[in-house]
């Protein structure tokens, strides 16, 4: 009879980290009660990630990572087959996202079990929305909601077919969370005999506070590079704001509470999985209630407090990119109103957050997908030429064209050069849309207009720099078709040339 191996497919914010966490600090001491939980191997992405086994093709550390998903899952193979215990473990944050044959490897070897816990899907996007926030993950602030019908089940289906119904665990972590312990949950599922209430149990990766959260939201207009970021982040994560407990917010659009046909079926589903009759009723109240807590400005003088306990260097950097931050009446706001966020704004920021801010992991990842799309569709075309057919570009192609030309422009000079300005911070938004009132009302990315047409125009990327006066100071920047500011930050600078 083939050894037990459950494999848990943790949808986030639904304690995976809590538990992984747990496996992996006590390793040693589940060992001895005949539990077998690997020596996580991390992607470069998940050295903080305490804990979790990266074993998916989507799993997106492995993304930025030179070793194929498929080493890791050998690896852990190996440490499975060589252990001497009657249960065996593995859990991964992002398998629920991924094919389940991708999982084929532990087949052969192991009596397979998937275990995998549902939340309400409101309380899911409320909390990894807040998520991306802490992460510092700006680009997907706007976005993270729009899959919100795919979050809930997402391939459970697939693992379902795949593994069987009768193996496939599903556990309501709501109902966990409320009267009980994830770990004592997790120990009862799998029939284990292990004492866990002689350890601590930590409750990991916790939420910030609303306060928090919408301080950063609000913050999230201004094009802070990175590391300016990171600054103002840690700071605000790491500061006691118990005080204003009060503060509630969703950061959420009102339509993510509406629910279509297909998020209803799709809730019933795990009301089914779950066998609970209740789940589907008591997932629409839980949206009723998130939907009443109004999303608006933290008020001002919980922006007052929040900024006077940041170090002057976090304020510096507010103070250059948000004029407003450095009035000091605490009757007024210091920070942008998250009201910006209309429909142009919307657009405006998606480019700004989405365009030019993405990482190059990223950029790769989907040079990847387009490189393969592209074989896929040559080897379509010929079959198309072997059947005689119609040599008229399908839709698709047409598709994929545009995808590649898209791809090719975050290559491109203009791209790289709008993408070391921002990163600079020295590109004084509000300053350039104040003086470029055309810019202003296309809803341009400001920082895209400048390296496109503003230099060649004269126009000044801030007050303290100008364009011209900078390629008349240094002739061989214009002679070599350089942006005279790009020059500056990457070079002239450094070479201490003259600004004008």
């Amino acid at each position: 009879m083939k050894p037990q191996l459950y494999i848990h497919i943790g949808f986030p914010k639904t304690g995976t980290s809590t538990i992984q966490k747990f496996f992996c600090a006590h390793k040693a001491e589940l060992e001895k009660a005949g539990i077998f939980y690997p020596t996580p191997l991390l992607g470069p992405m998940l050295a903080g990630h305490q804990g979790h086994c990266s074993l998916g093709e989507n799993d997106s550390p492995l993304r930025h990572d030179i070793v194929p998903w498929t080493a890791y899952q050998k690896a852990y193979l190996d440490q499975l087959l060589a252990a001497k215990c009657k249960i065996h473990i593995l859990s991964a944050e992002v398998l629920p996202y991924d094919a389940p044959a991708n999982l084929s490897t532990f087949r052969n070897d192991f009596q397979i079990k998937i275990i995998c816990f549902f939340r309400n899907i409101f309380d899911f996007i409320v909390s990894g929305n807040k998520q991306v926030i802490k992460e510092g993950l700006r680009q997907d602030i706007f976005t993270y909601y729009l899959y919100r019908n795919f979050h809930i089940l997402a391939r459970v289906e697939e693992y379902i077919n795949f593994f069987g119904l009768e193996n496939c665990i599903f556990l309501n972590f709501d109902k966990i969370k409320k009267d009980g312990n994830i770990i004592d949950a997790f120990f009862k599922t799998i029939h284990a005999d292990f004492d866990y209430s002689r350890y601590r149990v930590e409750n990991d990766n916790v939420t910030p506070p609303d306060a928090a959260n919408m301080f950063l939201y609000q913050l999230s207009f201004l094009p802070f590079s990175f590391a300016e970021w990171a600054v103002v982040r840690n700071e605000i994560l790491a500061m006691d704001l118990s005080a204003w407990r009060d503060f509630r917010c969703t950061l959420l659009p009102a339509w993510v509470f509406n629910l279509d046909d297909e998020a209803r079926q799709a809730i019933g589903r795990q009301g089914q999985l779950l066998q609970d009759p209740h789940w589907y009723d008591a997932t629409l109240k839980r949206g009723e209630e998130l939907a009443a807590i109004p999303n608006h400005d933290l008020p001002p003088r919980i922006q007052h407090d929040i900024f006077n306990r940041l170090s002057e260097k976090a304020r510096a950097i507010l103070a250059r990119h948000w004029p407003g931050a450095a009035q000091v009446n605490p009757a007024k706001p210091l920070l942008p109103s998250m009201e910006h966020m209309g429909q142009d704004a919307f657009e405006l920021l998606k480019k700004l957050h989405q365009g030019y801010t993405i990482s190059i992991g990223n950029v790769l990842h989907l040079q990847n997908k387009l490189n393969k799309e592209a074989e896929r569709e040559r080897e379509r075309e010929r079959e198309r030429e072997r059947a005689c057919m119609a040599a008229t570009p399908a839709g698709a192609g047409v598709i994929l064209s545009q995808l590649r030309a898209c791809c090719a422009s975050l290559f491109s000079a203009h791209a790289r050069q709008a993408y070391a300005i921002r990163q600079s911070g020295l590109f004084n938004i509000p300053w350039y849309l104040e003086r470029n009132a055309d810019v202003a009302r296309a809803a341009i990315d400001p920082v895209w207009h400048y390296v496109r047409y503003g230099a060649r125009e004269g126009r000044d990327p801030a007050p303290w720099f100008s364009t011209r006066a900078y390629g008349r100071a240094n002739p061989d920047v214009l002679k070599d078709g350089l942006n005279p500011f790009y020059h500056y930050i990457c070079h002239g600078k450094a070479e201490g040339r003259q600004l004008a």
